[in-house]
């Protein structure tokens, strides 16, 4: 296995103290994690219950336990009338401290279908010019305060331990919009079988790719697909459930 400094040594130099270094089917891979966030269980949701939303949106609409970054898709469980900070993060809507996360999650009332945490990381292994150019601001991002920062924003934790069940690998843009879940699938009935024989085998029971290789070949798709959104990324995705103590 790749040590996690031999691992940064493929990313962008400026990169380097925020990475991480797994594998992913067997394979080293350099993420960067991104953010926390709590979601409603797994494979419910207004989306997920739609047959509309399952024939024209799912590579694989059989999938009975969906997982995505895309919150559109698979709803938060926090809502905003839980007295929750201003400030979560400087990625999306994802918060930066997982403690300050449970903290706000304890104070609200523990959801009948239960919730599932999710950390959100971004593969940093071989960014393009296009990503590199979107990537860096959106990193650096901004101080609670207003103000640009100038420093590589960082998570806490900045890592991931074992408590951590690796999910899979979604395609989705820095607002975290997924390709594979919310940019819909190609109109005519002969275009999407043919989108569905050539992606579905390769996505998971969470609706996630299991390969980074898959993973880059339907960003490079996406890419050309939904143009408005590009450039897509791939993002790993882990899981652990969320904590008991509720009020």
């Amino acid at each position: 296995m790749r040590r996690a400094k031999d691992t940064a040594a493929l990313c962008e130099p400026w990169l380097h103290d925020a990475v991480f270094a797994t594998t992913v089917e067997g394979m080293p891979a350099a993420f960067v994690l991104v953010g926390f966030d709590v979601r409603i269980a797994a494979g419910t949701g207004a989306a997920v219950d739609s047959a509309f939303y399952r024939k024209s949106f799912l590579v694989e609409p059989t999938c009975e336990a969906l997982m995505t970054v895309d919150a559109m898709i698979w709803p938060e469980a926090l809502t905003s009338a839980n007295g929750e900070p201003r400030w979560r993060g400087h990625f999306a809507d994802l918060w930066d401290n997982l403690e300050a996360m449970e903290s706000a999650l304890r104070e609200q009332p523990k959801r009948s279908g239960g919730e599932a945490e999710i950390a959100v990381a971004i593969h940093v292994d071989g960014l393009t010019v296009s990503q590199k150019r979107h990537l860096r601001p959106t990193l650096f991002g901004v101080s609670p305060d207003g103000t640009p920062s100038e420093r590589l924003a960082r998570t806490s934790p900045t890592g991931l331990d074992s408590r951590w069940t690796f999910e899979g690998l979604d395609v989705a843009d820095l607002s975290l919009t997924s390709a594979l879940t919310n940019c819909g699938l190609p109109a005519t009935g002969a275009a999407r079988r043919r989108f569905r024989a050539t992606w579905g085998p390769h996505v998971n029971d969470r609706h996630l790719f299991r390969s980074l290789a898959y993973a880059h070949r339907f960003r490079v798709v996406s890419d050309r697909r939904v143009r408005e959104h590009r450039p897509f990324f791939v993002f790993g995705l882990w899981s652990r459930a969320a904590p008991k103590a509720h009020r």
